[in-house]
This record gives structure tokens, sequence and C-alpha cells, in this order.
């Protein structure tokens, strides 16, 4: 279609168009004229910041942990002096347990803001890495352990887990019910059941985590266990039990 025989809209259209790229030298002027980023983007005004390093052309095995940090912190952006610093302490194992609990980056107040939040996203998406795929479907206490290993590995809270399942045990959501402080969690049975129900769920499981490490059942955790079963035949969902993880090992709370 000739320009002559457009819509005067579209012709209109086009003509700005046309008049905005012949007259938009850099990126100041393209923002002036109301140009989306993206068209900015397109037509080459903007550039990268900063130069990322070239892609790691041997073992990551083989660097030096300073090397590794540097490739880590200026992908995201961040800027650091202390690298060798960090370096050192992640050498002589003073951020082990942050490796393994990411969140307590955030108490550290050692290390820059910028660098403790990349190193908390690197150490999460390792431990997840780490972790055996969770089952997608319950058949016993141990696939209620894997997938609360997946979901609360690594918190340094008590936080109490809803595995909501369908009439054949198939994993449908989880949800995170409660979250608690270091050494117990509430266990809300009303929020429990309405998690259950909105999913449109036939049985649900229950886990919750210790940050002690010791995945030993409380009585309080096994007085929660018989509440939360008894509530469940009420309203006519199969409970399928509650385990408690702990760093490397679980139990399964008595009904």
């Amino acid at each position: 279609m000739q320009p002559d025989s457009m819509p005067v809209g579209v012709a209109s259209l086009l003509r700005l168009v046309s008049t905005q790229r012949s007259c938009v030298p850099n990126q100041r002027n393209a923002r002036g004229l109301g140009l989306c980023r993206r068209t900015v983007s397109r037509m080459g005004l903007v550039r990268a910041s900063k130069t990322l390093d070239p892609p790691v052309d041997r073992s990551v095995t083989d660097r030096l942990t300073g090397d590794l940090l540097g490739i880590v912190l200026r992908t995201a952006g961040v800027e650091s002096d202390d690298l060798d610093e960090v370096a050192r302490a992640i050498d002589a194992g003073d951020l082990a347990i942050a490796a393994a609990m990411p969140d307590e980056l955030s108490n550290n107040g050692a290390l820059p803001a910028g660098v403790a939040s990349v190193l908390m996203a690197a150490f999460e998406l390792a431990r997840r890495a780490a972790v055996v795929r969770a089952p997608a479907l319950i058949r016993g206490p141990a696939d209620v352990a894997a997938i609360a290993k997946r979901e609360l590995g690594g918190r340094s809270r008590e936080c109490v887990l809803v595995i909501a399942c369908d009439a054949s045990n198939r994993i449908r959501r989880t949800v995170v019910a409660s979250q608690g402080s270091v050494d117990g969690a509430l266990v809300p049975i009303r929020e429990i059941l309405n998690a259950v129900l909105r999913c449109d769920a036939r049985a649900f499981a229950l886990a919750h985590n210790h940050p002690c490490g010791d995945p030993e059942p409380s009585g309080a955790d096994i007085a929660a266990t018989r509440r939360v079963a008894d509530a469940a035949a009420v309203v006519g969902l199969r409970f399928l039990g509650h385990v408690v993880v702990g760093d490397d090992s679980w139990a399964s709370s008595p009904m």
C-alpha cells in the first residue's frame, strides 16, 4: 500500500516515525521525543555500560576463589574493592553457614550490601541445584521429606509447609502456611485447611524445618500433628502425615 492510498492516520504515523529516526542522534534526544526503551534499543542507541567477563574457557575448579568472585560479581554489575577479603573468608570456611543458609548473609555486616545480595543469590542457586528432584507423587514420608528439603532447606527460621495433593496423591501445590522464629513456628489449622481446600485438593501432608539441624519432633510438634489429623477428618480430607527436616536427615511425627 502506497502512502497516498493509506488512511490519513496511518500515513501520519509513518511520517512521524521516519522523522524521529532521522533526527535522533543519541539516547537523550530519544527520551525527549518520548520513544520507548525498546525502540531506542532497536535503533542501537543503548549501549552496555560495562563489558562482561569473557566466557569461562577452562574448568572453574582450576580458578582461584577471587577469580570466581570477580566473574560472579562483575556479571551482576557489582563493583567491590573487597574481593580479596571475601575470598579469604570463603577459603577459611567463615561463610560455611551462609552457604547452607543464604539468608544468614543479610545479617553479616562485614560484607558490602551489593556483594552480600549477589552471594545470597549464588549460594541459594547452588543449594537448589544440589537438591535431588522433588517427587511428583507422595508415596510415603520420604517423599514428603524430599519436597520439604527442596522448599525449606537453608531457611534460618521454622516454616510450616503444606503439600496439597489430588485423590491419587499427586502434588497440586505447595504453600508455606506459617513462618516462625529460630526455635518454633505456629501450626495454624484453619489456614492449613483453607490452603488445601482452595486448590480443590483431596489430601495433604505437612512438613516443617528445624534450623537447629535436629529433626526429632518435639512434644508440641506431635500435639500439633494430632490436632491437624482430627481437623482433616472433620472436613473429609486425607492427612498423609507430618515430617520434620533437619540438616541432612528427617523424622516423621507420630499421629
